[in-house]
């Protein structure tokens, strides 16, 4: 399970009135998962146990485009719209006969819900707080299988079963810019 995991943030924001106005986002990141010895095959040179890896790479722009409502001369923001993210789901697998890597890629739509304060709010340049929230539906990863030979010369497979998984993000930062 991934609670957490490092990201980058950026957001341009047109005023098409005071109030009212468009939000382009990109967040990028970037998340892997390490699943080691989930059968293990024998047991290997000092007591050691052999066994298989698996590393799940999951790399997950979210792109959104939302409406901007804003309060008191734009320092407290509201955002909704929708997001778009093209997962791509890398994989590597050791430890068996049929050691490999892979990759998949699929889209998923989901929405933006956020809010933005400005601590500081000069003519030209703001710093704020910022909490955006970005909905999208479970995504399925894998199922992967993987099949080894023991020190017995007896063939042994085992697989990872599918695991529904949550891609949607709670972003908790500090931003600043420029006023135009």
């Amino acid at each position: 399970e991934i609670t957490s995991a490092w990201g980058v943030d950026l957001d341009v924001s047109l005023y098409i009135t005071e109030n009212h106005g468009i939000l382009f986002s990109y967040l990028g990141t970037e998340q892997s998962i390490s699943i080691e010895g989930f059968k293990r095959l024998s047991t290997g040179l000092f007591g050691t146990e052999r066994g298989y890896s698996l590393t799940v790479s999951l790399k997950n722009p979210i792109f959104s485009l939302a409406y901007v409502y804003g309060l008191a001369n734009q320092r407290v923001n509201f955002m909704l719209g929708p997001s778009f993210l093209p997962l791509r789901t890398k994989y590597s697998i050791s430890g068996s006969d049929s050691d490999r890597q892979g990759s998949s890629s699929k889209a998923l739509f989901g929405a933006l819900v956020g809010s933005s304060v400005n601590v500081f709010h000069r003519k030209w340049w703001f710093l704020n707080v910022k909490v955006y929230y970005n909905w999208f539906p479970t995504v399925d990863i894998g199922p992967y299988t993987l099949s080894g030979t023991d020190e017995n010369g007896v063939r042994q497979s085992t697989t990872f079963e599918s695991e529904n998984t949550q891609m949607s993000s709670l972003t908790i930062g500090v931003g600043g810019g420029m006023r135009f």
